[in-house]
């Protein structure tokens, strides 16, 4: 009777595992759509980001100013998080598109943009840097959505809907040099048309905050499409840097933030149900 107390046990928690994966399987897969990504990894160390084209679901190779040089580096912005991008400037203040690659139209909303970031040698008030979507315009856009460090007291972290003279919200958040930080933007369409940006700095999971760390609102934006991911930068000196890293833009906060792949989730499930079988056999 004991054994077969436990046997039933076990099966029914087997059952319950497997269709638990599936499901989990089939909600991810339905529900969450990675529209693009770069973590930098199968570039070599040392190499030319310009012209270089992995990653996933981008329209175009990277591209943007000669100079300064954007590079991969072996920099472990996060324990294990293997190459990132970095770009030591030169001599140039302000550049409107210092890297940029094409996205395949997106048009779906919300829209999340993840990424680790690392800026040194920053001045605070001065320096600045902004990472933005747009329908293919670059610089001082009023037709873009951003965020980044601005060049406001003490350097904090921001959100941005439209141009400088559109809506900036700073947050309570700096940026500290040589601190990595994980930075996710939420755009949001309002009638249609893209114009909100929240901003959520360092999440704790893979669950939306209720509460973003910075909210910009402009209804002078109306992009109805993003097809371009542009970094911009002001007032810079010669050897600041900046680096960033695991870019993911994604239809929801978890899989913009790096919820494991389905395969993955599979895999760890069917792991944990061979475990179950073989205790059934040793009872």
């Amino acid at each position: 009777m004991l054994f077969s107390a436990l046997h039933r046990r076990t099966l029914t928690l087997s059952l319950a595992l497997t269709a638990g994966i599936c499901v989990l399987v089939a909600g991810t897969q339905a529900h969450a759509v990675l529209y693009a990504s770069d973590n930098f990894d199968t570039y070599a160390p040392g190499s030319n980001l310009i012209g270089a084209s992995d990653g996933s679901g981008w329209d175009t190779a990277w591209a943007g100013a000669a100079s300064p040089a954007s590079t991969v580096e072996a920099l472990n912005l996060n324990p294990g998080s293997g190459n990132a991008a970095q770009v030591v400037n030169g001599t140039t203040a302000s550049i409107d598109s210092i890297l940029s690659r094409g996205l395949n139209d997106i048009s779906g909303s919300p829209v999340y943009v993840s990424l680790l970031v690392q800026v040194a040698n920053f001045n605070t008030g001065s320096d600045f840097v902004m990472f933005q979507l747009t329908d293919g315009a670059i610089g001082n856009a009023g037709q873009a959505l951003g965020f980044g460090v601005l060049n406001a007291a003490g350097n904090p972290f921001f959100a941005r809907s439209g141009s400088s003279a559109g809506a900036t919200d700073p947050a309570s958040t700096l940026a500290v040099g040589g601190q990595t930080y994980h930075l996710v933007a939420k755009i949001s369409q309002q009638g249609g048309e893209y114009e909100r940006i929240d901003l959520f700095i360092d999440p704790a999971s893979t669950v939306e905050p209720v509460t973003p760390d910075a909210t910009a609102i402009n209804t002078g934006v109306n992009l109805t499409n993003l097809s371009l991911f542009n970094i911009r930068t002001a007032n810079l000196e010669s050897g600041d840097v900046i680096r960033f890293d695991e870019i993911r833009i994604a239809s929801t906060f978890a899989e913009a933030v790096g919820v494991p792949e389905p395969a993955t989730l599979a895999m760890m499930g069917f792991a944990a149900l061979s475990v179950l079988r073989r205790r059934q056999r040793a009872l």
